[in-house]
């Protein structure tokens, strides 16, 4: 009877796993909204307000990078500080990290066009790369659903 309960937890942990790295893919995506959500504010208050980016990172909001931890690392340390920091937990090709490095460098430094025209160019880019992301996000979240349960199977089997 043992035996039959720890395949069943083994098999449990299998599904698991994979329902939470399908879980993980949508956190991921979420995240990359955040970002982008970030980069409209600062062209916002750049724009209108003129604010310097500390002014700016210190009254972004946003419930997805509330939760992860990226406002609090953006409030403390600025925004090429949390790009590098959460580059696995955003994702981005290599492409979309390197621009976004260089957006957050640039930031604040540029003159007021050239700085609107950045996040033009950076918000287009994203928004690029997360609809890639959605689309392939169905797909994703089953294989990594399916691939949990069925690992779960074949190890209760093997043990059978």
């Amino acid at each position: 009877m043992l035996k039959y309960a720890a395949m069943l937890i083994i098999f449990f942990a299998f599904a698991y796993g994979g329902f939470y790295f399908a879980s993980a893919e949508g956190r991921k995506i979420s995240l990359c909204d955040a970002v982008v959500s970030l980069v409209r504010y600062i062209r916002q208050r750049a724009e209108y307000y003129r604010q310097p980016p500390s002014e700016i990172y210190s009254s972004f909001s946003n419930p997805a990078a509330e939760k992860s931890g990226f406002a609090d690392h953006l409030k403390k340390s600025g925004l090429k500080s949390a790009i590098i920091c959460y580059k696995d937990a955003l994702g981005f090709d290599e492409f979309t990290y390197s621009a976004m490095i260089g957006f957050a460098s640039d930031i604040g430094k540029l003159p007021l066009e050239e700085q609107l025209a950045s996040c033009d160019y950076v918000i287009s880019l994203l928004e690029a790369y997360i609809s890639g992301m959605k689309a392939e996000f169905p797909k994703k979240q089953k294989l990594y659903r399916s691939l949990g349960i069925c690992i779960g199977i074949s190890i209760v089997i093997i043990l059978l």
